[in-house]
């Protein structure tokens, strides 16, 4: 009666296509099992989920399906690849970075923690002129994707869609999110979406206007 694990995961039906199953394929999501690592029978919790998991996967029509790893995870990717038998792995890098201690009453000693490149690229962009501005306004969330679009059609990617982002702002709570723009003068010229879990902040979503690229007003919000 005790609910000890989960395994997020979305599953779609096309007629005339098949079943698509992903655990959690939205571009800088992570999928998984979710599980109290500390337990002694964690491994026994994450086969019974990934069991259940394969169940789904085995169903007629199946066109694909997509397990990411979220970063606790990976400690246990063996058991996964074990329970799963994927056809194709692939790898993701991701960033956990320890805030030092006291460091949000002391910039410098933020300024400290990173390399001295970077470093050097926010002391140049606190000399700009920016000013953070933290806003809710629907005209902040139409900056924040039309700049999105605009960043990822430059890589080559898949930008999300608008609908993403307006089902976010009106699932999440206001505390449990940010965003924010860097402001030169009364036009954004940068943003940057922030989602808070307990003591984590998580870098969800950063735009930034490519002429203003120059002048790190991105670095400035980071």
């Amino acid at each position: 009666g005790v609910v000890v694990g989960a395994l997020p995961y979305l599953v779609i039906e096309r007629p005339g296509i098949g079943r698509m199953i992903n655990s959690l394929a939205w571009w800088g999501s992570h999928g998984a099992c979710v599980v109290d690592r500390a337990r002694a029978d964690a491994d026994t919790i994450r086969r019974a989920l990934l069991a259940g998991y394969k169940a789904e996967i085995a169903k007629p029509g199946l066109v694909s399906a997509t397990m990411i790893l979220s970063h606790d995870e990976e400690a246990s990717r063996q058991l996964y690849v074990e329970a799963l038998s994927p056809t194709v792995t692939d790898a993701r890098i991701g960033q956990i970075t320890q805030i030092p201690e006291g460091a949000r009453l002391d910039p410098e000693a933020m300024l400290v923690a990173f390399e001295q490149k970077t470093r050097n690229l926010v002391r140049k962009s606190l000399k700009q002129g920016f000013v953070e501005e933290v806003t809710d306004d629907e005209a902040a969330w139409d900056f924040l994707h039309r700049i999105h679009v605009d960043n990822i059609a430059a890589l080559g990617g898949r930008p999300k869609p608008r609908d993403h982002f307006r089902a976010l702002r009106q699932s999440l709570p206001a505390d449990m999110r940010r965003l924010s723009l860097a402001m030169d003068g009364d036009k954004p010229v940068a943003a940057l979406l922030l989602l808070y879990g307990g003591r984590t902040v998580e870098y969800v979503t950063p735009a930034i206007e490519i002429s203003a690229r120059s002048r790190q007003p991105l670095s400035f919000l980071i």
